[in-house]
């Protein structure tokens, strides 16, 4: 499934990973993001979380609708919450912000939110069908604005409803009742559910997500998306997302990159890498993992203020060398693995750690990636391999993995070819 499946991503960077940061991101900061990742293959994206006052989210979905991508179309959704305020244990009725703005800013696809057990409400003044007709009211005024667009409806307490076992069968019943009255009355688009502290076990959430497709299917919802999103916590994240999906999920709504919520989240980037490596033929046409690594490290150094993390999986720097192995991109065309990382524009070159000392093929691999294809003396590329192991042997810390850092190596080790070439190269470089 996962080799073949179409996955459907609806990307929050513009909402989950310029939020919950230490560092407050102004209007400049996320008109950056957004330059970032609107031509990064992906065609759904949140651009904004509307508030009843003017705020920042009226700046930035303005100038979103101004700098979409023009050459591919694209779906802008605004997360709506079901109800602004719970007042003596009854949700209010009033229009929500992110219903009223949509016209305003030309967005016409929603992402409707809510927690299908609030604590805050009081369930024996507000019953399970007043709920539902709550829902129901708010889609016809969705409906109402925008006559075609696209609507999600995200539970956010989806998985802590199904695992809290007297709560269960509420859950069940709303995907019921979505399936068979909201589906062919408001064309709903899907689900979306979240596991925000990544608590689960990888076969937790696989079971959970497969009773959800189950309910969907057997109510007629086959065509529905069901999109997962699952936060950092205890270092299950990726692999709960792949399990979602290997047991019926259809997609992931997150960021382009980790940062976000409380310690982060599973990230486009990572899911659709591994996809990518898998083989999976929809991935590797729609997506170029090279650029989207590039945009997910940019986006990372805008949201943060600070370079990512040197350890940080799939596009931190020292992931390098590991995006370049062959043995773990069996599946990729050579110039294809090429230029995973290094692309045209990448900025990872002169970041890679040298973690042990280097074969005369890896070394010869890394001087074509550079410099381009030439033939390297073998003699010479072992005196390269000498002089690092001698550097080691002695505690020097050189830079071999930059242009002028290989040259040197080069020099070092007795090469006189291609220096005019390789010179060239690093001033271009430069």
């Amino acid at each position: 499934r996962l080799k073949k499946m179409n996955i459907f991503v609806l990307d929050i960077t513009m909402r989950k990973s310029c939020a919950g940061n230490f560092r407050g991101n102004t209007c400049v900061d996320k008109k950056r993001v957004w330059n970032t990742i609107k031509d990064t293959g992906f065609d759904n994206f949140v651009v904004a979380s509307f508030r009843e006052s003017h705020s920042l989210e009226d700046e930035i979905a303005a100038h979103v609708n101004l700098t979409k991508s023009r050459s591919q179309k694209q779906f802008h959704y605004s997360m709506a919450e079901l109800y602004s305020i719970v007042e003596a244990g009854i949700p209010s009725f009033a229009t929500p912000a992110g219903v009223t703005k949509m016209a305003k800013y030309g967005i016409s696809n929603v992402v409707l939110d809510f927690c299908i057990f609030d604590p805050f409400i009081d369930w024996r003044k507000f019953s399970t069908q007043d709920f539902m007709d709550l829902v129901a009211l708010r889609l016809e005024q969705i409906r109402a604005s925008s006559r075609n667009g696209r609507i999600f409806l995200c539970i956010r307490d989806a998985f802590d409803t199904f695992r809290s076992g007297k709560n269960r069968n509420k859950i069940l019943s709303f995907i019921a009742y979505a399936a068979v009255t909201l589906v062919p009355r408001y064309n709903v688009f899907g689900i979306m559910v979240e596991d925000s502290t990544g608590t689960l076990l990888p076969w937790e959430v696989a079971g959970i997500i497969a009773t959800f497709r189950a309910t969907m299917d057997s109510n007629g919802w086959v065509n529905g998306h069901l999109l997962v999103q699952v936060g950092k916590g205890f270092g299950m994240a990726d692999m709960n997302v792949m399990a979602a999906l290997s047991e019926g999920a259809t997609g992931i709504w997150c960021g382009i990159c980790e940062e976000g919520g409380i310690a982060g989240h599973a990230c486009s980037t990572s899911i659709l890498t591994n996809l990518f490596r898998m083989g999976n033929p929809f991935v590797s046409s729609r997506f170029h993992i090279g650029r989207l690594c590039q945009a997910a490290a940019k986006a990372s150094k805008i949201i943060t203020g600070g370079p990512v993390a040197m350890r940080q999986e799939i596009y931190g720097p020292r992931c390098v060398s590991i995006m370049q192995d062959k043995r773990l991109l069996s599946d990729v065309a050579d110039d294809t693995r090429r230029t995973l990382i290094f692309d045209d524009e990448a900025d990872y070159r002169n970041d890679p750690l040298l973690s042990m000392v280097p074969e005369e093929s890896d070394l010869s691999e890394q001087m074509e990636v550079t410099f381009g294809e030439r033939e390297y003396d073998i003699m010479v590329l072992s005196n390269m391999r000498r002089l690092l192991l001698l550097d080691t042997k002695h505690k020097r810390k050189c830079d071999y993995y930059s242009s002028v850092g290989l040259f040197t190596l080069y020099e070092r080790a007795g090469g006189d070819e291609y220096l005019d070439e390789m010179a060239e190269i690093i001033i271009h470089d430069e």
